[in-house]
């Protein structure tokens, strides 16, 4: 039995599993792209599977991919192109110019940039309603919440904030 040692929980209407199932395998789900910063996708929990059943609920899994560009690094890059275009010019460059030069050099430095892949996941108890989102980071929990709902069009949460650690997350849960 795998323990969530970090969790972010929401109480959660979602979608009945067989349409989720249905939308999920309909979901576009393809490795990040060469010209992509970013990509959120939900993948196969098991064994080819997206929806994970358990005796009270079923699991997703989200991949997370992200271009690893240091944001100083794009700037340099521009700042020196940019020095070169102005001295073979001999006048200084537009600012409509300055933006093509910061897209295509941003464009240029995401191909050879590293990918980072962190994977989210989520565990739904049907019965109370509970989503336990494995992740200490509310960002993370940000991009698993936005992927699902633009999967299943809508999701119906409310936040639940717990103070303290007095009679544990559980005790407190099953009062709700």
């Amino acid at each position: 039995m795998t323990m969530l040692k970090n969790a972010i929980v929401l109480k959660a209407l979602l979608p009945e599993t067989a349409l989720l199932r249905q939308q999920l395998e309909a979901a576009e789900w393809g490795e990040i792209a060469e010209a992509e910063f970013r990509r959120d996708a939900f993948v196969p929990i098991q064994e080819g599977e997206k929806v994970a059943f358990f005796p009270s609920g079923y699991a997703l899994r989200l991949r997370c991919e992200e271009k690893m560009i240091p944001s100083g690094a794009i700037q340099a890059a521009v700042f020196k192109r940019a020095e070169e275009l102005a001295e073979e010019r001999g006048e200084p460059l537009e600012e409509e110019e300055m933006e093509k030069l910061f897209a295509d050099v941003s464009m240029e430095i995401c191909k050879k940039a590293f990918v980072k892949t962190k994977y989210v996941e989520a565990y739904y108890h049907i019965e109370s309603e509970f989503l336990f989102i494995n992740a200490t980071s509310p960002s993370d929990v940000d991009r698993f919440m936005g992927a699902l709902v633009k999967l299943a069009g809508k999701v119906q949460t409310v936040t639940i904030h717990i103070s303290g650690v007095k009679n544990g997350v559980t005790t407190r849960l099953q009062r709700l």
